[in-house]
């Protein structure tokens, strides 16, 4: 077209272009022409869209004739325009992505590189109002498409050029910086990754394959630059500076997006475990010290659905993450953590089981260590003073509430178990190891006294429970399992006791019919009645003073309740309670218990397992009665206060423990939107995460009415976990479940009504039916504490746990 004929902002916007004769690197739009063309566009938006449409045109027809020259001005012009006229962002965005897109297809690098100048503009232009201007769905796929063309065009030309190499690592620094995370994370239906997803594969992928030295990065730097100076150094440190932006932000749904494109990459490329750790520690450094439990979570939401190959893989990076001093966790749940982790030996036991391959058992005695040493190394974070207390109770309420998913009346059920009980009994001993570390002790509040009620409580109802079973090598692995478990309290009683246990009725220990002296007293009964083994015995005696020693007179008292059962019942029994009357003479230094004891003891009679009793008096063969004992405690000013209010209560001999009400834990809910298992719940752009907790190994329909009442109660009584986090969750106290746990972590046990009439076997709860235990109502423990919450972030009133973006 004639100029004489054109219109006047073609004229104008012509009248920029320089010469032809100019060389190519010094092509630029003429500085007078090019202030006049700014006026013109930014009085009226009119003519904005007059010069838009026609620096289009004038685009394609450069690309089709390859003027770079004409190009690279056209580039000039539009960065002047953005640059001058950013409330006109909207309007000119269509316009500046349809020509980048014409000038990228050219795949030349000059062009490229003015096209990523230009796009690095429009970025910090676009970054306030993106969310408006994104609105429109085909903008932003011309945007996405741009995007993508800038990630993969290193791959399109030359892989050894650095030049082409810089071009999608500065693409992805715009999108980490300047882009909104809802936007990063949206996926179009014609693309198949984020733009978050993309940046991270690209980064991760530049990183291994310059084979990037991450042992020259500290973990605590805050610049990845090192001595060399080279080009291809510059665009790793670049690399690594901009997958350390992505990290940079409090978005939950971006952080879980570069976390779940990172393990997915390293999985499927099988990166080196110890290379992946190490930038997983750079990474999760750079991540707002609130959201890193987010990775931990991530990772173990992964282990949960993965292979045990896999699981290896990615236990491998949890450890090491617990195991660096420089990296500080911030709210970590750690009872959620814990409770998954012991669900995660429970499965390992069960691929044992029904695994007969030498590659799956390897790989199951890997994971078993793995969990172990990610245990022990929580324990080395103390978030809490309580936090060790309420570590050891999560894996002993966790303990209990698998038991129920054991056949313990088959052989292999059995077996199964037993193995399961091995390892959580190694958790508590990695546990107590630690604890001895000075750093730990020093922080940690002591140990609760009632530990291990729990544990009394499951294994009596589950040796009741194969007491009506005729299998016998059920019954023994099931003996051989209680055994282990009382010699390893022996040592708990000896080294981690506390001098207030021993106060008279020390948090209701005397008064209580549901302390922990009574389940262990109840559990004792019934193994020493049926043990015949001389070693098993020995231990029950050994570890039985132990913990006289520990809780004083509180002992006899809760064993006065036993006494007439017991002394009316097998031989074993009445030289166990000669046993108990003696050593808590010595302990609580009531001679005239002690000389009592004494005064009934034949040595003649005395067993070899009881060979503490032999005394030099001991000849006598008067029979002991309750009478005679009831007298005699009644003497002594610190029991019989306590007595007479038990008989006040109306508690004759003959009354029964109440059954604990099952552990609050984790469990799946049928409606995926309200339940607390998600491990990680996002918005719905990205996707979800939920948590199965899985049951262990079906029940044989033997056991009736007896598993399907206890399910019922296990199912009713859920808590949402702590790893998990709702959308909708707008504050932490929706968020959080009350346990039924004291201040240390302890299960709650109902008070209840005493039982009459029961036989004279095993005194004080064995007597009860299991079936009975199950249908008993609970009710509430009139002394209850104040639960604790898991996790240091959980102190915090104005924490909002919500994933909602800020």
């Amino acid at each position: 077209m004639p100029s004489l004929f054109r219109p006047k902002h073609q004229k104008i916007i012509l009248q920029c272009y320089p010469s032809a004769n100019m060389q190519l690197s010094e092509t630029l739009p003429n500085s007078a022409e090019l202030s006049s063309l700014i006026y013109y566009a930014s009085t009226r938006r009119t003519k904005l869209d007059k010069v838009g449409t026609f620096l289009i045109r004038k685009t394609r027809n450069d690309v089709s004739h390859k003027r770079l020259g004409h190009i690279n001005v056209t580039l000039h012009i539009l960065d002047e325009l953005l640059s001058n006229c950013p409330e006109d962002v909207g309007v000119l965005s269509d316009y500046v992505l349809t020509i980048l897109e014409n000038v990228v297809s050219l795949n030349e690098l000059s062009s490229h590189l003015m096209a990523l100048n230009v796009f690095q503009t429009y970025c910090k232009t676009v970054h306030n109002d993106q969310i408006q201007v994104f609105g429109d769905a085909q903008l932003l796929n011309s945007f996405f498409k741009l995007c993508n063309h800038f990630f993969t065009c290193n791959g399109v030309n030359n892989n050894n050029n650095e030049d082409w190499k810089a071009i999608p690592i500065t693409a992805a620094k715009e999108i980490a910086n300047q882009i909104d995370p809802v936007i990063a994370n949206y996926k179009p239906t014609h693309i198949k990754k984020s733009l978050t997803t993309q940046c991270i594969t690209m980064l991760v992928d530049t990183l291994i394959r310059s084979q990037f030295n991450l042992d020259l990065i500290r973990v605590t730097s805050m610049s990845s630059s090192s001595n060399v100076h080279s080009q291809g150094e510059d665009i790793n440190n670049d690399a690594l500076l901009t997958l350390k932006a992505f990290y940079d932000t409090s978005s939950k749904s971006q952080l879980d997006a570069c976390n779940s494109t990172l393990i997915s990459y390293a999985i499927k490329n099988n990166v080196d475990i110890r290379w992946i750790c190490r930038l997983f520690a750079i990474t999760t450094k750079r991540t707002h010290i609130e959201l890193r439990y987010r990775t931990v979570g991530l990772l173990l939401q992964n282990i949960e659905k993965g292979s045990p190959a896999n699981n290896v893989y990615l236990g491998n990076i949890v450890e090491y993450l617990l195991s660096v001093d420089e990296l500080q966790f911030f709210a970590v749940p750690v009872k959620d953590v814990i409770s998954k982790l012991v669900e995660f030996q429970e499965k390992t036991v069960s691929l044992s089981s029904s695994s007969s391959s030498l590659s799956s058992d390897s790989y199951n005695n890997e994971l078993k260590c793995i969990y172990v040493e990610i245990i022990k190394n929580l324990t080395r974070r103390i978030y809490y003073n309580g936090q060790i207390n309420d570590m050891c109770f999560e894996i002993l309420d966790r303990y209990s509430l698998l038991s129920t998913s054991y056949n313990v009346c088959d052989t292999i059920g059995a077996k199964n178990f037993s193995s399961f009980t091995k390892i959580v009994i190694n958790d508590i001993n990695e546990i107590f190891h630690v604890c001895q570390e000075p750093p730990i002790k020093a922080k940690m509040s002591p140990f609760a006294h009632d530990l291990f009620k729990r544990v009394y409580y499951t294994l009596d109802t589950l040796l009741e429970q194969v007491s009506h079973s005729q299998n016998s090598s059920a019954k023994q692995i099931l003996n051989d399992m209680s055994i282990e478990w009382i010699s390893f309290m022996q040592n708990f009683y000896e080294i981690h006791t506390q001098k207030n246990w021993k106060r008279v009725n020390y948090d209701g220990s005397a008064t209580s019919n549901e302390n922990v002296i009574c389940y262990y007293i109840d559990l004792i009964s019934r193994l020493v009645s049926s043990e015949n083994d001389i070693h098993h015995l020995k231990s029950i005696v050994t570890t039985t003073i132990k913990f006289i020693e520990a809780v004083g007179v509180n002992f006899i008292i809760n064993w006065w309740k036993f006494s007439k059962s017991w002394l009316e019942g097998s031989p074993n029994l009445h030289i166990m309670s000669l046993v108990i009357m003696k050593y808590s003479g010595i302990t609580c230094a009531f001679d005239e218990l002690t000389n009592f004891s004494d005064e009934h003891i034949s040595n003649n009679d005395i067993p070899d397992w009881a060979s503490v009793l032999k005394s030099e008096s001991g000849n006598s063969n008067e029979k002991l009665t309750y009478e005679k004992l009831t007298s005699v405690l009644h003497s002594f000013s610190e029991i019989s206060p306590y007595m007479d209010t038990i008989s006040g209560n109306s508690m004759s001999s003959n009354f029964g423990l109440q059954m604990m009400s099952p552990p609050n834990l984790i469990f799946s809910n049928s409606n995926a939107s309200t339940s607390g298992n998600a491990l990680l719940s996002e918005s719905n752009s990205i996707h979800s995460f939920k948590l199965e907790i899985t049951r262990g190994h079906s029940r044989t329909e033997s056991q009736g009415t007896m598993d399907t009442t206890l399910t019922e109660i296990n199912n009713s009584m859920s808590r949402p976990s702590l790893l998990s986090i709702n959308t909708h969750t707008p504050s932490v106290s929706s968020l959080i479940g009350r346990r039924n746990h004291s201040s240390t972590g302890a299960i709650r046990v109902g008070s209840g009504s005493t039982l009459d009439g029961l036989t004279t076997m095993g005194g004080y709860g064995n007597n009860m039916s299991r079936s009975i235990r199950l249908n008993l109502r609970k009710k509430d423990d009139t002394d209850s504490k104040v639960d604790k919450r898991s996790g240091l972030a959980f102190c915090i009133s104005e924490l909002d746990p919500s994933d909602a973006e800020d």
